[in-house]
């Protein structure tokens, strides 16, 4: 439930009066918070505005630990943006919260983020934004903002009730920096992956690589790959060896591939932010190694072994020449499975994956992975709630290996049981459990009836990707050609050929970074500005319309108009969050 805005000022108004009284008596430092939030909390030395702290646990609403959260029924509203799910408030995991907790969640959602945006600005404008927000999007600027101004609730003053949360800090230092503000505050938090999810590669299938005389385990260095397309062109005037799309469609994520094998450590299309060895930032985009992959995709264009329409194709049209068989290398970001519109993971006993290569900029069959985290906020709990600490207890249920399975999916025997996968693994099984005649896939009903998709399951589900890793690569060929469920498949399939191909494996150089409304709004502009010059040029540059070797000094030029505005902005961001 919510209370009203002068409660919260009074509250700040109060602590302001208490500040300067501190500071008169010589102890300004009492009031700063240390900056390493969850060792804080784990030396309960953290902190707290709870005004309970000083009553005796009887005469608490809430527990401290354990099931229910409240002594007595309370009711928290939770909003966010419908997702998946339609019926938030019918799903069983709302109805167990509720019965377990004590907490009834009152659940009101909003149709796209459109909609979202613009009652979220009425709810500021009112200040009756709800308890908890979730299943939403947000910069960490925004939200540090917000938080700075008294509307969203410091989470980093509950971490004493967090322990799952806390010792989650701590085991990933990337995630804490990133979501903790300067003075140790914590606004929001996003999604984060516990396993790292691979971003896959360049798809080619076996029936191509007999056809056309290659394996794609023989493909070593960039020069390797070009005399493969050269041959598959050869061999066949109509095929396209390569296909592509940049700059926003379903294949963009090839590019990586070749990017890594010449030293370029991004996931993103223009604006390339790396971090050199001297802890610098730097773009990727006006380096050599950029020239060098720049000039290697042209020659591929020339050559007509790129597809031709690689800069102006839909995720439909690429999709299209997929799966008709005109494409020998091709990358999709929906997987395999989507990309050849296959039924199921069984496709993956029928392709290979390229993953690494190396080049004369990068001598390290190098594979970069998704970051564990987004440069968003996701979960979000309105300052004036009457019940922060039964919502930061539920939160960290969220962080916790129970409260992951229970988000994921369900209660043990009213909507999973535990069964053996025939290898060994315990593993969350539905088969028993959702209705057939009601519902088209298990996922559906998962979705619809269980959990609320996106909102609680911050911490990504790994159950597979953990045993894959695990897995010796006799289990992984087990997963790929005998798995009858086809669960493990598509993982296994990407870790053997990340076995077998790659050296290192690393998250990009540059990891996002929150910054201050003032730093964010320098850099808007600018870094607009440089983005759509950055895509113009590489068009030009990969399709000859611009002569690289005559260009690039002018190139240069503009683009560090922009990027000498922008780097000491983001190096002030990243020392800060790295310090």
């Amino acid at each position: 439930m919510m209370k009203t805005r002068t409660k919260k000022l009074t509250t700040l108004l109060l602590t302001a009066l208490m500040t300067a009284a501190f500071a008169a008596c010589g102890n300004s430092s009492t009031t700063n918070k240390q900056t390493d939030a969850a060792s804080e909390a784990a030396s309960n030395t953290s902190d707290t505005t709870d005004s309970s702290a000083d009553n005796s646990a009887e005469d608490l609403y809430y527990n401290t630990e354990g099931f229910p959260i409240v002594k007595e029924p309370i009711t928290i509203e939770l909003s966010g943006i419908t997702g998946t799910t339609q019926d938030w408030q019918n799903t069983h995991i709302v109805k167990k919260i509720e019965e377990l907790m004590g907490i009834r969640l009152e659940c009101t959602t909003y149709a796209d983020s459109n909609t979202w945006n613009t009652q979220f600005a009425t709810m500021m404008a009112s200040d009756t934004l709800p308890d908890l927000i979730t299943q939403i999007s947000v910069s960490k600027t925004m939200t540090n903002e917000y938080g700075a101004d008294g509307y969203l609730l410091d989470i980093s003053d509950y971490l004493h009730l967090m322990p799952n949360f806390s010792r989650f800090l701590e085991e990933n230092p990337e995630y804490a920096a990133y979501h903790t503000t300067e003075d140790g505050s914590i606004y929001s938090f996003d999604r984060v992956r516990p396993v790292d999810l691979p971003q896959v590669g360049l798809y080619v299938s076996k029936a191509d690589q007999e056809k056309y005389g290659f394996s794609v385990e023989d493909i070593k260095t960039t020069e390797d790959f070009y005399e493969v397309l050269k041959s598959i062109k050869e061999q066949n005037p109509d095929a396209i060896p390569l296909s592509l799309t940049f700059d926003g469609q379903c294949g963009q994520r090839g590019t990586f591939t070749i990017r890594n094998a010449f030293g370029i450590y991004s996931m993103d299309q223009n604006n390339l932010l790396g971090v050199d060895d001297q802890g610098q930032v730097i773009l990727y985009d006006i380096t050599d190694n950029n020239k060098a992959y720049l000039e290697y995709m042209n020659r591929l264009w020339k050559e007509n072994l790129l597809d031709q329409e690689s800069f102006i194709m839909s995720s439909d049209e690429y999709r299209s020449k997929i799966r008709n068989g005109e494409v020998v290398f091709w990358h999709d970001w929906a997987y395999l499975a989507t990309g050849v519109q296959a039924e199921d993971a069984g496709i993956y006993q029928e392709y290979d994956s390229l993953l690494a290569m190396t080049s004369e900029y990068n001598d390290t069959a190098t594979y970069v992975m998704a970051p564990p985290y987004n440069a968003s906020a996701r979960v979000m709990v309105s300052a004036n709630t009457e019940y922060p600490e039964a919502v930061c207890r539920l939160l960290d249920y969220v962080f916790s290996e129970e409260g992951q399975i229970f988000f994921s999916h369900g209660t043990e025997g009213e909507t999973f049981e535990y069964i053996d996968d025939g290898m060994g693994n315990m593993i969350p099984n539905h088969d028993n459990f959702w209705d057939q005649t009601k519902y088209s896939s298990q996922s559906e009903w998962l979705y619809q009836e269980v959990s609320i998709g996106n909102a609680f399951e911050i911490v990504i589900p790994s159950d597979s990707l953990a045993i894959v890793k695990a897995a010796t690569d006799d289990e992984l060929n087990t997963f790929i050609y005998e798995d009858p469920s086809y669960q493990y498949t598509a993982d296994a399939h990407t870790e053997l050929a990340l076995r077998k191909q790659v050296e290192v494996r690393r998250y990009p150089s540059f990891l996002p970074v929150p910054y201050s409304t003032e730093e964010s709004d320098a850099l808007s502009q600018p870094n607009t500005d440089m983005s759509l010059l950055l895509q113009q040029y590489k068009a030009q540059f990969i399709t000859g319309k611009l002569d690289i070797d005559t260009a690039w000094d002018s190139y240069k030029e503009q683009i560090n108009v922009f990027w000498n505005q922008i780097q000491p902005v983001i190096q002030g961001a990243y020392d800060r969050a790295n310090k």
